[in-house]
Order: structure tokens, then sequence, then C-alpha cells
């Protein structure tokens, strides 16, 4: 399908209706009631917040000088996306390390300063909760990765006449509120 600025991306169709319902359509007063359960047995969605000043995240250059010190440390590595990383190519990665691993990563003296960092971040907090996380700073503030294939898709944007959507692998972490999985 050929698209400019002046296709329509939808149509309008007009129509009789005995009675407006609750999602402006035609039907009965039926609400659907939020739950905490998943219906259909996909991957929750949960918000990852870092609250690590930024400092498990990684650059292209900080990976790869991070991999030239230290190439055993590439099994701390993962992907790490969020919608402008995504829809622009731009590769992005994270420090992910496992409770028990922490002690063998932060070996790496690389790894250890972005620990450091975090830990030093989480108790200047006021927020309680993220104090509380500064002992374990090498940690995600929520851990709700789970390995696995998903289809991603950038959420509500006006400004484009496509839904941004993409496959990844278990390999990827993708931030919230920009992207949810299917």
């Amino acid at each position: 399908m050929n698209l400019d600025k002046n296709t329509p991306l939808y149509t309008i169709i007009y129509s009789n209706v005995n009675k407006i319902n609750a999602y402006l359509s035609d039907g009965s007063d039926g609400v659907v009631l939020k739950r905490r359960d998943n219906l259909c047995g996909f991957p929750d969605m949960v918000r990852k917040h870092l609250r690590d000043g930024n400092h498990l995240s990684l650059t292209q250059e900080d990976r790869d000088e991070l991999l030239r010190q230290s190439p055993e440390a590439k099994r701390f590595i993962k992907n790490y996306s969020g919608s402008r990383e995504y829809i622009n190519g731009i590769k992005r990665y994270c420090l992910w390390i496992d409770d028990k691993y922490h002690l063998e990563a932060e070996k790496v003296p690389f790894i250890k300063q972005r620990v450091d960092e975090v830990r030093k971040f989480r108790l200047s907090e006021k927020n309680a909760a993220t104090r509380a996380m500064a002992s374990k700073p090498w940690s995600f503030f929520r851990k709700s990765y789970k390995p696995t294939n998903a289809i991603i898709v950038q959420l509500f944007l006006l400004s484009r006449q496509y839904i941004p959507l993409g496959f990844v692998d278990e390999n990827m972490l993708y931030r919230m509120p920009h992207f949810c999985s299917i």
C-alpha cells in the first residue's frame, strides 16, 4: 500500500444504534474490569524502574571498553533498549548480574566501579525503597526479565502513521513505558 500524508488511516461509518455503552459502541452496559492475573498466558507487563543513576546502562563504547578490558564480562551484558534506541537502531546495553554471581562480577574493575556508583546514587535518594536497594547495587530495582522471545509494540505515538513493532529474543531487555510485549 502506498501511503502519503493525505491517505486516511481509517474510514468513518455512520450507523443507528439502540444503546451506546461505555466503550462508545452499540451494545450492553458490560464493563471490562481490571485484573492482576494474565488471561491468555502471555508474559506479564511490568514497568522496569531503573533507579540506578544510569550506571547499569552501557553505550556501545562502554560495552566495547568493558569487553576489551575483561572479555569474561560478556556474560554480564544484555541488549537493552527504549523506544528511541529501538526505532533509531541505536545499540545500547546494560549490566545484568544475577544475585548469585555478583561477587564474581565485581572482581571486574569496570563493573565494580559501576556497582559502587549505583550504591552511591541509591543511598542519596529520598525514596526509602530506593535507599534499601543500595544493598543490592548490581541489580535493577525491579527484576521482571524473563528469558523469552517477544513481539514489542511501542505504545501510543500520534506522530507516526504506523505502529512501530519488532521481534526480540531472550537477550533483550526493554524499558517501559515505551514498550509492551505481546
